[in-house]
C-alpha cells in the first residue's frame, strides 16, 4: 500500500527533475553565449574568482556588497563608482568579488 502511494509522488518528482534539467540546459547555453561576448581578461578574472569563492559576481546594493553582505565605507563606494565607470564593475574591497555597480 505504501509503495502504491509513493508511485504518483515518484512520477511527479521525475517530471520536476526533468523540467529542472531542461532549464539548466538552457542556462548553460545562455552562459556559453555570454562568455563568448566577454573580454578574455574579464573572463579569466571571473573564472579565477569563481573558483576561489563559488560566486564571482555580486551587486552593490546601496553601500552593501550582495556577495559578502558587508557595508563599504563612503570612500569605498565612491572609489567603486569611479572604478566601474567604464566597465560597470570593480572589485569588492571586502571579499574580492567582481562588484557590479
Amino acid at each position: 500500500a505504501l509503495r502504491a502511494a509513493l508511485g504518483p509522488a515518484d512520477d511527479a518528482l521525475g517530471r520536476v527533475v526533468a523540467d529542472i534539467d531542461r532549464e539548466l540546459g538552457g542556462l548553460d547555453e545562455r552562459r556559453a553565449e555570454v562568455r563568448a561576448d566577454l573580454d578574455a581578461a574579464v573572463l579569466a578574472r571571473y573564472d579565477r574568482v569563481r573558483e576561489q569563492l563559488g560566486v564571482a559576481v555580486a551587486a552593490l546594493e546601496g553601500r552593501r556588497c550582495a556577495g559578502c553582505h558587508l557595508d563599504l565605507s563612503a570612500a569605498e563606494v565612491d572609489t567603486a563608482r569611479e572604478e566601474s565607470a567604464g566597465t560597470g564593475y570593480t572589485d569588492c574591497p571586502q571579499c574580492g568579488r567582481m562588484l557590479v555597480v
